[in-house]
C-alpha cells in the first residue's frame, strides 16, 4: 500500500515536472517569436524607404505649393520682403 502511494506521487511529481518543462518550452519558444518579430520590425523601420516616406508624409502639408503665375509670385515675394524688412525695423538692438 505504502509503495503504491510512493509510486502515485513520483508519478504525479514526473508529471509536474514535464509539465513545466513543456512550459518552459513554450514560453522560450513565445520570447524567440516575439524577439524575431521586433527584430524585423526595427529593420524596417531602420530602412531608408520607410524614413524618406516618413518625412515625406510629414513634409506633405507643411510646405506651400508655388503658384504657376509668375506675377503671383513676385507679389507674394515682395509682400514676404515687405513683411521682413518691417519686422527687422521694429527690433530694438
Amino acid at each position: 500500500m505504502e509503495e503504491k502511494r510512493l509510486e502515485q506521487q513520483r508519478m504525479q511529481l514526473e508529471k509536474h515536472r514535464l509539465q513545466r518543462e513543456q512550459q518552459w518550452k513554450e514560453q522560450r519558444r513565445q520570447r524567440e517569436f516575439e524577439e524575431r518579430k521586433w527584430k524585423e520590425e526595427r529593420a524596417y523601420k531602420d530602412s531608408t524607404a520607410v524614413k524618406i516616406k516618413t518625412w515625406g508624409d510629414a513634409l506633405r502639408n507643411t510646405m506651400t505649393k508655388m503658384p504657376s503665375n509668375l506675377s503671383v509670385l513676385t507679389n507674394c515675394l515682395s509682400s514676404f520682403q515687405f513683411r521682413l524688412i518691417y519686422k527687422i525695423s521694429t527690433l530694438s538692438f
